[in-house]
């Protein structure tokens, strides 16, 4: 399986990158790694909390490019690629479409999906999703934890780890046997699902809620993809906490 797993760190919480990270997977194996380390927008302003977690300081990207730079190089290594990130939909993803927004750069055209919500299908008796916890029951090795290199490839192994105890081998493995959704990334929106096979239960059914173990059982429909959907109920906010996120 192929695919690049991305992670950033931030001058600021959740906006102004300072630092990217990529891991690049071929035949379900590491074939290499890159880092880059980004003049935010907002220097020398960094925040002190950002700091006290990855440790990059102002004078650390003094001389170092801007993103519209560290974008031509990289823009080219994504397009058409599936990419990875731990907490991608809370954290990563955003603050890539904020920079590019910030900049008038392109959009790339990729699929992208989420580690932390496949290690929650994976792993649902673990006492937490967060990345550095993960490595550390499942003996993958960091050797700077919160550097972006450093945990783009460790999301790669822990990613490595779990296509291959569920056998997944595709884009549409992880979409059903995780039964999570990839997303893509778009202009003046935020996130557009691809499609993925939906349950439906007749009033005949006994059961109430969604089983995965049944899936022959199961109509899968894909004509609500592209369409506006309105949902009407009670809704209450999940912290980032629950999500297995919970960094800057």
């Amino acid at each position: 399986m192929d695919f690049v797993v991305l992670d950033f760190e931030t001058a600021q919480f959740g906006t102004n990158p300072c630092e990217i990270g990529l891991t690049f997977v071929a035949n379900s194996r590491i074939i290499g790694t890159q880092g880059w380390l980004i003049k935010p927008s907002c220097y020398p302003h960094f925040d002190p909390g950002c700091v006290n977690v990855h440790g990059i300081e102002p004078n650390d990207v003094k001389h170092s490019p801007k993103f519209p730079a560290v974008w031509r190089e990289i823009r080219p290594l994504l397009e058409g690629k599936l990419v990875l990130a731990h907490n991608a939909a809370t954290y990563d993803m955003p603050v890539l479409r904020r920079t590019l927004d910030e900049y008038g750069l392109q959009y790339p055209n990729l699929k992208y999906g989420c580690t932390c919500y496949c290690a929650r299908k994976a792993f649902p008796n673990f006492q937490n999703h967060k990345l550095e916890y993960l490595c550390r029951v499942l003996g993958i090795s960091v050797h700077e934890h919160h550097r972006a290199e450093a945990d783009s490839q460790a999301a790669a192994e822990l990613a490595l780890i779990m296509f291959r105890d569920h056998n997944i081998n595709s884009i549409e493995d992880i979409q059903r046997r995780f039964r999570v959704n990839l997303w893509q990334i778009y202009p003046n929106g935020h996130y557009q699902k691809l499609p993925m096979p939906i349950t439906i239960r007749t009033k005949k059914s006994p059961k109430s809620k969604f089983d995965d173990r049944d899936l022959d059982e199961q109509k899968h429909i894909t004509e609500l993809a592209n369409r506006k959907v309105s949902v009407h109920g009670q809704f209450s906010l999940i912290g980032l906490n629950r999500l297995g996120g919970g960094r800057p």
